[in-house]
């Protein structure tokens, strides 16, 4: 799950297929948030949260930051 502020994009990531169409995922925010030039601040409010103990840790990133990744985020 990515968690950046109040937005919030989930996909369940079973292998590299579902992998790939999250990242597509966050492409598509990416790019849609920078044509409005609300892009989001993803090294100092951005957060990737893996979920259950067989998660599969790919890495991630937005506008070419990777994520910093979390096991758990507190809201």
């Amino acid at each position: 799950m990515f968690v950046c502020g109040g937005t919030k994009v989930y996909r369940v990531v079973d292998n590299r297929l579902d992998d790939t169409q999250l990242e597509n995922d966050l492409d598509v925010l990416g790019d849609w948030t920078g044509k409005r030039q609300m892009n989001f601040k993803v090294v100092e409010k951005c957060k990737f949260v893996h979920y259950g103990k067989r998660s599969i840790e790919f890495e991630y990133s937005l506008y070419g930051h990777p994520f910093c990744t979390r096991r758990a985020v507190r809201y």
